[in-house]
């Protein structure tokens, strides 16, 4: 059977030895890996997410300044009295 390796974190959150976690209990690595895998993975996300929004975003800006310009030009063209034919 695996030693289990018991790695114990102070008040601060910092490594060290006899020290108590933030919630008062001694926490195993393999525990902390897991958190640190869920923090790592819940980043992942959130940069993933932030990049698709961005991605989405310029690209309604884009089509937004098309119909802008398109807007403006039929604006021209009514002011001269030009027909829109």
């Amino acid at each position: 059977m695996p030693k289990i390796t018991w790695l114990l974190v102070d008040g601060a959150g910092l490594a060290g030895v006899g020290g108590r976690g933030p919630l008062g209990a001694n926490l195993p690595v393999c525990i902390l890996q897991v958190i640190t895998s869920n923090i790592k993975r819940i980043a992942d996300f959130l940069n993933s997410f932030d990049m698709s929004c961005r991605s989405k975003l310029s690209q309604l800006n884009e089509k937004l300044t098309m119909l802008e310009r398109r807007i403006e030009y039929l604006e021209a063209r009514v002011t001269k009295g030009e027909t829109l034919n």
